[in-house]
């Protein structure tokens, strides 16, 4: 990469290895608000989310396909990394995968998670993208987590074509795992977890955020929508 767009491969592999520790130490008061659902059904396993961009990068959004003849290949959705009106340079845009689909059937998507913790270890972008590449199940996807560390907290929810889902609550030093409910799992910004939520700061220092709200109102529209 560095030898393609000539650029210095130390500050390459020091963005590579760093720029989501800064980005997380920076930015850690923006207010995030993703969600992503599951629903089972005699029709199979369903998976919808939004997300919060920043309005104007829907004018960069793209879906865009992952092809390594070595890998898995997959789709992946990228909002160019653009969090504020000061990132619209095309300079800035880069294609990190904020969610996954791969030719398995296996998908793997992102949620904000309000800790302060960080560590050393891949930058979330680069788990999806790990995941993708050379998993085909939530078994397997598990196994990753397992043995690949994370440099900072963040909510991944996985599904797979055999209509297994489950969400890993990661704060960068453990993970625990979400199971469905009456084959219903939603994931906003909470943990949900009894003992990461001790450690959830949201409430603390957002107590206007609507995290709770989202998350209770996606359960009902769905069970309205059944």
């Amino acid at each position: 990469m560095a030898s393609a767009g000539n650029f210095k491969s130390e500050k390459l592999i020091y963005n590579f290895l760093c720029n989501e520790i800064l980005f997380q130490i920076k930015n850690y008061g923006l207010g995030k608000s993703c969600t992503i659902f599951g629903i089972k059904n005699k029709n199979g396993l369903f998976v919808g989310r939004n997300y919060d961009w920043f309005p104007e990068a829907e004018k960069f959004f793209q879906a865009y396909k992952f092809s390594n003849p070595w890998r898995k290949k997959f789709i992946a959705v990228t909002d160019m990394g653009i969090s504020s009106g000061s990132w619209i340079n095309v300079k800035n845009r880069f294609y990190d995968p904020d969610d996954a689909i791969n030719e398995e059937g296996l998908y793997i998507g992102l949620t904000f998670a309000y800790n302060e913790k960080w560590s050393y270890g891949l930058t979330s972008s680069h788990l999806v993208r790990l995941v993708a590449e050379t998993c085909s199940s939530v078994e397997d996807s598990i196994e990753i987590f397992k043995r690949v560390p994370l440099c900072s907290p963040k909510n991944f929810f996985i599904a797979d074509e055999n209509g297994e889902m489950v969400v890993v609550e990661h704060n960068s030093k453990k993970f625990k795992i979400i199971y469905p409910e009456e084959n219903i799992l939603i994931k906003t910004n909470h943990y949900l977890d009894p003992e990461m939520e001790k450690e959830d700061k949201v409430l603390k220092k957002y107590p206007f955020h609507n995290t709770f709200i989202r998350y209770y109102e996606t359960l009902q529209r769905i069970n309205f929508r059944k």
